[in-house]
């Protein structure tokens, strides 16, 4: 009974404000031409995120991996920079190593400025 009127144990259930960072270092992009300027971009990306409190709630853990994957459209503006615009669905989760895994997925629409390098 006591370890129900635990205050600490319920803070973790409570709406809270955290910080984290995170790094993708896995990573494949397939753009394939639709017309003459007009490209479609297939993304997807993995890695890890930690945070200064739990994160979704409760078991969840501070430490995460995240995945992601994009869908775009890409117009060439010129023959260095483009323009795109597509949606990405952006997934976050322990893999249960807290005990439960809450996980926690965010749906993002965004536009992307692009820039290629000059070949040397």
């Amino acid at each position: 009974a006591e370890a129900y009127s635990d205050p600490a144990r319920f803070a973790r259930y409570l709406l809270h404000n955290v910080y984290g960072v995170g790094l993708a270092p896995f990573g494949a992009e397939l753009s394939r031409p639709l017309v003459s300027r007009l490209s479609a971009i297939y993304n997807v990306t993995a890695g890890g995120a930690i945070f200064s409190g739990v994160i979704p709630y409760g078991k969840a853990t501070q430490a995460n991996f995240t995945a992601a994957t994009s869908v775009a459209l890409e117009w060439r503006l010129t023959p260095r920079y483009s323009i795109s615009s597509g949606y990405n669905l952006h997934h976050l989760s322990n893999m249960s190593m807290g005990g439960s895994n809450p996980g926690m997925n965010s749906h993002l629409m965004f536009i992307r400025v692009a820039r290629q390098r000059t070949k040397y």
